[in-house]
């Protein structure tokens, strides 16, 4: 559980960061489209990530409680 919760605190610096990096992709390039979709792609998978380190602890949680820890 507690290297679960490390995971997600990781993630949610991950998604934290997203306008930031968007800002800085599109600062350092001559072709914003391409820079956008890269964006996209990237901003997609941290947060599809996110969501499953979300999940994974609220499900350990869930088991630890039905434990009665």
């Amino acid at each position: 559980l507690e290297d679960a919760r490390a995971q997600l605190a990781i993630y949610e610096r991950a998604v934290a960061r997203l306008p930031k990096v968007k800002e800085q992709i599109l600062a350092g390039s001559n072709d914003q489209t391409a820079a956008l979709a890269e964006y996209d792609r990237k901003a997609s998978q941290v947060q599809a990530n996110f969501a499953g380190a979300k999940e994974k602890v609220e499900e350990l949680e869930a088991t630890v409680s039905e434990l009665g820890g």
